[in-house]
Formats: structure tokens, C-alpha cells, sequence
């Protein structure tokens, strides 16, 4: 995080938007008016970055002009950032995370791998795959998953059913089976 805040890394950013002629944000902050804004509130958003405490406010849609994606009949792409248990998590964790640090009884670095991947899990912005149908050519993208053996209910489930296919395909035997009556 040290990296991401550093001076040459945030005019860098700015440089990109600028370049880009990006759009006022959610907080109505324009490009122009942005170098202000940074000289005053920069430093409180830099320490709450480090702390681990920042909670970014939702990105506002801009149209690109770029025909949607739209999704097949019968197709809805997971979207985790909507199910209770990732916003209790997106919402907690920074705290629970430093509260045991204070306590000076971090969590393992396992566990916070753990969460860390959990909420990258699902999102295109962590990197995805596109599919085009043959048929319809209906373009999905399909968001890559944290694969951890944790608590993420998509991973888990997805994991269930490899499990189960691997067991009627290979693992069980190709004969009939049979409960024998206890008598």
C-alpha cells in the first residue's frame, strides 16, 4: 500500500485521467478542480489508505459509447459485491484486521489471504475471461474466482460439483449399488 500512495504513483494516476479526460467522480470532483482538492484532503485519505480503514465510495458509470454486454437468456453472472456476506466482510474486515493487530494478536497470514482472495473473487476488475457463444454470439464474461478452500460460497459450491461429477464419472464403481437390508 506503501507503493500505491507514493507521490510518483498518484501524479502518475492523475496524469492517466487527465490524458484519458476523465469525468468528474461521485463526488462531483472535476480533473480540473481535483489538484485543489488533493492539496487539502489528500493527506487524511493517504492515512486512512494506510491504515487500512479507507472505504471507497461506488464508481459513477460513464458511457463509453461501447455497445453493452449483454447477457444470454438464462445467464446471470455472479455478482458477489451484492450478497450480505461479502459487504459484512468488505464493511468489517479493515477493522477486525486491525483490532487483533492492537490486540497483538494478528490474524495468521493464511487467514488473511483468505479474505483478501475472498473479496477479489467474482470481480472483472481482477481479471476475467470472455466467451462467445457460437450459436447467438452472446459475448459473457466470466470473472476469475479466489479458488481458496475458505468460507467464499461461490468457490465452495463450485468445488462441490467437480467433486460430485469426479465421483459419478470416476470414483464410483460402474456396477449398480445396492444397500443391504440390516436384518
Amino acid at each position: 500500500m506503501e507503493r500505491v500512495v507514493e507521490r510518483a504513483n498518484v501524479w502518475l494516476a492523475n496524469q492517466r485521467v487527465v490524458r484519458n479526460k476523465g469525468a468528474a467522480g461521485v463526488d462531483g470532483v472535476t480533473v480540473a478542480e481535483f489538484k485543489d482538492w488533493r492539496a487539502v484532503r489528500w493527506p487524511s485519505v493517504k492515512k486512512t489508505l494506510l491504515e487500512g480503514r479507507y472505504l471507497p465510495r461506488p464508481v459513477r458509470r460513464v458511457d463509453t459509447g461501447a455497445p453493452p454486454l449483454l447477457d444470454p437468456p438464462g445467464y446471470a453472472r455472479h455478482r458477489p459485491e451484492a450478497t450480505l456476506l461479502y459487504q459484512l466482510v468488505e464493511q468489517h474486515y479493515p477493522a477486525f484486521r486491525r483490532l487483533r493487530a492492537e490486540s497483538g494478536r494478528p490474524l495468521p497470514d493464511y487467514v488473511q489471504e483468505e479474505f483478501e482472495a475472498y473479496l477479489k473473487c467474482g470481480h472483472l476488475e481482477q481479471g476475467f475471461l470472455r466467451v462467445r457463444c457460437e450459436d447467438c454470439h452472446a459475448d459473457l464474461l466470466v470473472a476469475f474466482s479466489c479458488k481458496k478452500h475458505g468460507f467464499c460460497p461461490s468457490c465452495g459450491a463450485r468445488r462441490m460439483a467437480e467433486t460430485a461429477a469426479f465421483l459419478a464419472d470416476e470414483g464410483l464403481p460402474e456396477r449398480p449399488l445396492r444397500r443391504s437390508s440390516a436384518r
